[in-house]
């Protein structure tokens, strides 16, 4: 009995670094896929590599959907940390507005969104598969890795203050494209603060952030896709 005991948090601590590993390898093919094998073999790879990370975190992690929707159903009122974790994200957005206005950027990370939207908006399918991926699927990835690990599975070894700065300072970094994007950082690190934020305030509940960086990022998309497409 002792042996099962001990056997089961062995397997679910692996589960969730293979997880971490898993996400690690994407980021890299993310940042340099696409200078290494080309645009043909990018899109797919990190397509599929996202669907393959999320089903091994959500096994992993499968515990804090549980917690979340039980809390979410015994209080109803925590959908209102949805809406507040939205208007930091919007917050989030004019300071680096702002920034941007005191020191522009070279516009590099503006244009390779715009170079991926024209790229996946060829065909309806790439269409939707851009807002599914990019809407639905990886934030779900990035709460998984960047708010459950840290602040939910990490919290009696890490300090709530370090599990921010770690966070900010990694989100943003691996949301860049060069040195000269700095201001850019403003946005990232800002939202992964409204996130955090989001996550503790909804008393740790995945949901909650979840669903903030879910109706921002597909909100985004889709309005990329309209407008540049037009």
């Amino acid at each position: 009995m002792n042996d099962v005991r001990q056997s089961r948090p062995r397997s679910a601590t692996f589960a969730v670094a293979l997880f971490a590993a898993l996400y690690i390898a994407l980021t890299v093919w993310i940042l340099l896929g696409s200078d290494v094998a080309g645009d043909d073999a990018f899109r797919p790879v990190k397509n599929l590599g996202y669907v393959a990370t999320a089903v091994v975190g959500v096994w992993a992690l499968r515990d804090a959907f549980v917690r979340g929707w039980r809390d979410l159903r015994a209080r109803p009122r925590l959908t209102a940390t949805v809406v507040l974790g939205l208007a930091l994200m919007g917050a989030a957005s004019g300071l680096s507005a702002l920034a941007q206005l005191v020191a522009p950027t070279g516009g590099a990370n503006q244009a390779a969104i715009v170079a991926e939207v024209l790229a996946n908006a060829a065909s309806p399918l790439g269409g939707v598969l851009f807002v599914v991926i990019g809407g639905l699927v990886a934030p779900l990835v990035e709460e998984l890795f960047f708010r459950e690990i840290p602040f939910g599975r990490l919290r009696r070894r890490l300090p709530t203050w370090v599990a921010y700065v770690l966070t900010c300072t990694v989100f943003a970094l691996t949301h860049l494209r060069g040195i000269e994007e700095w201001p850019l950082a403003v946005l990232y690190a800002g939202f992964a603060a409204a996130l955090a934020t989001t996550y503790l305030l909804a008393g740790r509940n995945l949901l909650a952030s979840i669903a903030v960086h879910a109706v921002w990022n597909t909100t985004g998309l889709v309005f990329l896709l309209l407008t540049t497409t037009a």
